[in-house]
């Protein structure tokens, strides 16, 4: 009997893995598959003669810029946007201390010009932003400040349809249309694998680990 229930478990979790990859993979084929089929553009007569013909998936190579930039008082330039981070001093004791953010305020420019066409800010995932600098208010509170430039050159991964593109599409900064293939391919791997080395720790520790334990208190 104890030989039937290990025997049992050893199927159910190969069983399950089997599984479970199988319906990885066939998401990344079918990712791929998407990817390879995708239209490519790279001037703004094509994007809106794309939009407006509802042409599907595409990758467009492209400048992103701010249509409408943001600033602060505080700080110089202008971005396309802003965080203003408040941090707090706290000294727990001589060898700890740590500054610890109190409070977070986003600014960010409401449109954006990509390949000469004006979208919504949010239809875009804008580029991350970089370290500006910091100010001191007092000995214990400071504020850090990060921005993204007003203008970007990269390629942009969406969906077109009823005369725009899908809402937070993704920018590839600094990369041509075949450099954001494959880092997209890349980025679907990477899920593979992470996925699949979670459902190996899940298995071990709900099927395989108490089936052993549990013939191992019969032992005993």
């Amino acid at each position: 009997m104890k030989k039937i229930c290990k025997i049992l478990s050893v199927i159910f979790t190969a069983i399950l893995m089997i599984w479970i990859g199988v319906q990885l993979s066939i998401g990344i084929a079918k990712s791929q598959i998407s990817t390879n089929e995708a239209m490519r553009i790279d001037s703004q007569e094509d994007l809106k003669k794309s939009m407006d013909s509802c042409s599907g998936d595409a990758w467009i190579y492209g400048d992103l810029e701010a249509a409408d930039t943001v600033s602060l008082p505080e700080i110089t330039g202008k971005y396309m946007y802003i965080v203003k981070v408040k941090e707090k001093y706290t000294r727990l004791s001589e060898k700890r201390h740590f500054w610890d953010e109190i409070s977070k305020k986003d600014l960010k420019c409401r449109e954006v010009i990509f390949c000469g066409l004006k979208f919504s800010s949010d239809k875009i995932h804008l580029p991350d932003a970089h370290y500006i600098c910091t100010i001191e208010e007092s000995e214990s509170i400071r504020y850090k400040y990060y921005g993204a430039k007003t203008k970007y050159t990269g390629t942009l991964a969406a969906t077109l349809r009823d005369g725009t593109i899908s809402d937070s599409s993704n920018f590839f900064v600094d990369s041509t249309i075949t450099q954001a293939i494959i880092l997209a391919r890349l980025k679907d791997y990477v899920l593979f694998w992470i996925m699949w080395i979670f459902v190996i720790i899940i298995t071990e520790i709900f099927f395989v680990i108490p089936a052993y334990s549990i013939k191992f208190e019969r032992r005993t």
